[in-house]
């Protein structure tokens, strides 16, 4: 499995991250890597909740919340649109207090269809997830409401 993180601190409210992070149908709006969003069926929040996101480099990927932990964080489990060499991919949001605002970590892990290709491949692919997750966190400290001046304090990377 390949597992890239990223974390970023917000000068911005829980309550406000969370607001954000929780509209699943938005998130063309801060994440660069979507070109267009939108809820599958009624269901808005909780495990089972589902979205559709057209990749704006191209294809597509529904989605589905498996963990949910209001204004904690949520789990997605990509269920369909992977590419060929995908096998699973789990995108997780943590929230928590930090100071008068908020950190926002984000993990990305994905298995692959082959464990060759995984070696072969997870390099590369480490590199384009976390460029992906560096987007993200920046689309998202760039578009929450203003509560106040939003500083961008750091996007830290583990491995």
């Amino acid at each position: 499995m390949i597992r890239v993180e990223r974390t970023i601190a917000l000068e911005a409210s829980r309550a406000t991250v969370w607001a954000v992070l929780s509209d699943l149908g938005a998130v063309a709006d801060y994440s660069p890597g979507v070109s267009k969003s939108w809820w599958l069926g009624d269901q808005r929040q909780g495990v089972g909740a589902a979205r559709h996101c057209d990749i704006a480099a191209g294809g597509y990927a529904k989605e589905r919340v498996t963990i949910w932990d209001p204004e904690r964080g949520y789990t997605l489990h990509a269920y369909e649109g992977l590419p060929r060499m995908m096998k699973d991919l789990h995108v997780h949001f943590r929230l928590a207090d930090l100071g008068g605002g908020t950190q926002v970590v984000q993990i990305m892990e994905v298995s692959l269809s082959a464990r060759v290709i995984e070696w072969v491949l997870g390099w590369a692919i480490r590199g384009q997830l976390s460029k992906a997750i560096e987007a993200n966190l920046d689309g998202l400290r760039v578009n929450l409401p203003a509560e106040r001046p939003s500083v961008l304090v750091g996007i830290a990377s583990a491995k």
